[in-house]
């Protein structure tokens, strides 16, 4: 052993930073950089390149620092040196590698400067590192079932337990140690136990599994080419399949296996009482929790890559419904996971996801054994069921979960205030040599001064007055109670946040199987290829000298209008959606969109309910906006739903009284719910307005004045570039409701109606298109289409509203607004963040709109 020692330190043992770690892979040895941070991360010495990843994990490539800034500095040579380490041996390392990948994949906003280079190194090396966790976990499995049974062997053999007075005996014998000696004696640690090893062990591989999966689905999640030639992905694609299959089914039979154990386990306890046959059994439900958490991570997300990953990808999900495993069909086990309640909620959901996908290609697909009949027996007795059982919106329980969170969070950042207190006045204890006992009744008369009124001060202050009479002759004793203080109050503040962060998962647990049953049932509700806006549907060119013709213009809004109302789909769709319509799934997304608006608008305005905490307030918008869109393709594609003008009315006359109770003055823009929860309401509006045609009689003046006052609602003139995110997403908001009404009116101006109506909404929209400084440029798109559609009848047609376009100078109007609209269009070519499509359409509209001036101009 002395020898080992001195080998450390002498001087040639380690000559050019070799790496001299057996169970480091022997790779030839990478140039140096210029990074010293690069450096760290490859130098030979594990603590080095532990330490160098653990600092960036907390620096760079933390999730507030990477969602903050651009971070340019993380440069494809910094990604590939932390790649290397994630097939590191040491577990350490290889984790906090895995940690800063997957921070960088989830939250860094600025990766499109790297193009596909991320994703080329990285899936090759997450997949491999994966299938090396997964061998780990099949070894160490079977070297516990062999512990296990040399253990039962062992207890079967051994004698009977010796008699209780052995141990009266052992603490006789003791009896005359000094109590001091005898103290370190009961501190001494009991030896881990090889089980405890293995699984410990175990756990670090699930835990690498876990971490993997987080960077191999958000790889895929913010990757656009996933079905594209360029994409890693297509070319890897059945390594990809298998190897998160692969964890998939192992970390399931696990979960089932713990899920089994408990419930033997307990049977075998109350039969037999506690006995040592079962200690190793009840060893591994000890750490269940742990365990369970950790494992289901791993089955979670590794469906929730696949269901990803297949999105909008028929060569992968084929591959998938083809392929076979150990354990047989692949998808069959997806399917056998849909019942499976020993499985986390949300891989069950994904499971039901992926199942609907299947369901749109299953029919044109000969190496799949089931069949369109067998499939849609099975989505509906089985996926709408689970998914009507997690689509549940209770007040009660929300209200109780958001207040406990909003209560552990107040009494949080109590502690931590009291805690701040505490260290300042025993900083002033010793920076003035001053008596603590009356450093901390001042600080306690400042705490009270912003609370109690001021009798009360007035007496605390009189109390401290008398005590400043008092010696210091007690003041070390003081500052060590104040000490004593500050590390139960740190403690309390620790315990705490504890109770916060178990708040929140309560929180969170109850609200994502909502968010993800709430989005399945939005895709399952669109139709197969029958996309009225897709590619090819009536869009001209942009060749300046084809003659705008006011008669081909109608035809094709005539065309679109045809089919928005019905949209041709295949037997087998039409008969999937009449029975999706019967089954009620969503009535109960209807349900739960009113459930979340009713308790937002009564958080702000019922002065007896509490106010919701921030972050639920978030999680909560989002299921609105995820009910909006699943309701809008509801009325698209499913004629079958609320189909009765009652019905319709009823949930129009519903919306109304949401949007008039969360509509402030007109001239304020704080509204009692956030921007995006009445842009939910709208957009639901506009879609059942287009789908259901006997809303259009139903619009009364009071309705079309409440839309009208959104369209002229103005938003700050700031780019959003130069805004806090929450700034950026109200503007987001904003923009999106007044495409909405401005749709709406759309819809509404292309039924007959009198001129005075017309003129009504002429001037809404001439208002806020001269607003063009504050106006954005999608508006303006939206505001230019709307007014050429509604002055391009012909004379003699019930829609033609000559008079008020010239009493408006509609024409004057577009004169003056088309050239401001054209250099909009330039500015958002240099901005971030404005798709390609966005600008190829603006041009289109401003093609379509000098077009149209030179036709007025021509009669």
């Amino acid at each position: 052993m002395v020898k080992h020692r001195k080998r450390k330190g002498n001087k040639g043992g380690n000559k050019g930073n070799k790496v001299n770690i057996p169970t480091t892979p022997k790779t030839a040895p990478a140039p140096p950089s210029k990074s010293n941070t690069v450096n760290r991360i490859r130098h030979g010495e594990i603590r080095v390149r532990h330490g160098a990843l653990t600092a960036l994990s907390s620096t760079m490539f933390s999730a507030e620092s990477l969602s903050r800034s651009s971070n340019s500095i993380i440069t494809m040579e910094l990604l590939q040196a932390i790649s290397e380490r994630i097939m590191e041996e040491d577990v350490p390392v290889s984790m906090c590698a895995l940690g800063c990948i997957g921070n960088y994949v989830l939250f860094q906003e600025n990766q499109a400067h790297h193009g596909n280079k991320v994703e080329t190194l990285l899936t090759p090396i997450i997949l491999t590192r994966m299938n090396k966790a997964c061998d780990g976990v099949e070894k160490i499995a079977k070297e516990m079932t062999a512990l296990e049974q040399k253990l039962q062997l062992e207890n079967a053999k051994a004698p009977a337990p010796a008699p209780a007075s052995g141990v009266i005996e052992s603490s006789s014998t003791n009896a005359d140690v000094p109590g001091k000696k005898k103290k370190k004696k009961q501190q001494v640690k009991q030896p881990i136990s090889p089980m405890q090893k293995l699984t410990s062990a175990m756990m670090e591989q699930w835990s690498i599994q876990s971490l993997c999966l987080h960077a191999l689905c958000g790889i895929v999640e913010g990757t656009a080419t996933n079905n594209e030639s360029s994409s890693i992905l297509h070319h890897q694609r059945n390594e990809f399949l298998s190897t998160v299959m692969r964890s998939f089914l192992l970390a399931s039979e696990i979960i089932q296996a713990l899920s089994a154990a408990t419930t033997t386990a307990g049977s075998s306890s109350a039969e037999n009482g506690s006995s040592d046959m079962n200690g190793n059994k009840m060893l591994m439900i000890a750490t269940k929790e742990n365990q369970s958490n950790i494992i289901s991570d791993v089955v979670t997300y590794a469906l929730r890559t696949i269901h990803s990953s297949c999105d909008e990808n028929v060569e992968l999900l084929t591959s998938l419904l083809s392929m076979k495993g150990a354990s047989g069909d692949v998808f069959q086990c997806i399917i056998s996971s849909i019942s499976n309640t020993s499985l986390p909620a949300l891989a069950r959901i994904h499971c039901c996801a992926i199942v609907i996908l299947s369901r749109k290609i299953i029919a044109s697909s000969s190496s799949v054994v089931k069949t369109v009949e067998e499939l849609q027996q099975l989505l509906i007795t089985q996926v709408l069921p689970l998914l009507s059982q997690f689509t549940l919106y209770s007040t009660d329980i929300a209200s109780a979960l958001y207040a406990r969170v909003k209560e552990t969070h107040e009494k949080l950042l109590q502690e931590k205030t009291d805690a701040s207190m505490e260290k300042e006045i025993m900083h002033m204890v010793d920076k003035r040599k001053e008596s603590a006992r009356l450093i901390a009744r001042r600080q306690k008369v400042m705490k009270k001064e912003q609370k109690e009124q001021k009798e009360k001060e007035k007496m605390e202050a009189e109390s401290a007055v008398t005590d400043n009479s008092m010696d210091a002759e007690g003041a070390d004793a003081e500052a060590q109670e104040i000490a004593e203080k500050e590390a139960v109050a740190a403690a309390a503040a620790e315990e705490m946040e504890d109770q916060y962060d178990k708040a929140i998962n309560a929180w969170k647990n109850a609200c994502l199987p909502l968010k993800l049953s709430v989005e399945v049932i939005a895709n399952m509700c669109v139709s197969g290829d029958n996309d009225p806006y897709s590619a090819g549907s009536g869009k001209g060119g942009l060749d300046d000298d084809m003659a705008w013709d006011s008669d081909e213009e109608e035809r094709h809004f005539d065309e679109q209008h045809q089919q928005h109302q019905g949209i041709e789909m295949s037997k087998e769709d039409e008969a999937f959606f009449n029975q999706v319509a019967d089954s009620g799934v969503l009535d109960r997304v209807l349900a739960v969109f009113g459930g979340i608006l009713l308790s937002l608008m009564n958080s702000k305005n019922d002065a007896e309910v509490q106010s919701i905490h921030p972050l639920a307030v978030e999680d909560l918008v989002e299921v609105v906006e995820k009910c909006s869109i699943c309701l809008g393709n509801a009325a698209c594609n499913l004629p079958a739903w609320k189909k009765n003008e009652s019905d319709v009315t009823s949930i129009w006359h519903d919306f109304m009284q949401c949007l008039k109770a969360v509509k402030c003055d007109p001239s304020s823009n704080t509204p009692n719910i956030p921007f995006a929860a009445i842009a939910s309401i709208l957009s639901t509006m506009g879609a059942f307005l287009r789908f259901r045609t006997a809303l259009v009689k139903c619009v009364n003046e009071q309705d079309l004045n409440l839309i009208l006052s959104f369209v002229t609602m103005e938003t700050t003139a700031t780019p959003k570039d130069d805004n806090s995110k929450m700034q950026n997403a109200d503007m987001t908001a904003i923009e999106d409701l007044q495409k909405d009404a401005i749709g709406m009116l759309g819809i509404l101006c292309s039924e007959p109606h009198p001129d005075e109506v017309n003129n009504k909404i002429c001037n809404s929209f001439l208002t806020t298109l001269h607003r063009h400084q504050s106006t954005t440029t999608t508006v303006m798109n939206e505001i230019l289409i709307s007014l050429m559609e509604m002055y391009s009848s012909d004379e003699g047609d019930p829609n033609n509203h000559e008079q008020v376009f010239k009493s408006r100078d509609v024409l004057g109007s577009f004169q003056k607004i088309i050239p401001m609209f054209k250099r909009k269009i330039r500015e958002g070519e240099k901005m971030d963040g404005i798709s390609f499509d966005d600008i190829e359409l603006w041009r289109e509209t401003a093609v379509n709109a000098s077009r149209f001036v030179k036709y007025k101009k021509g009669q």
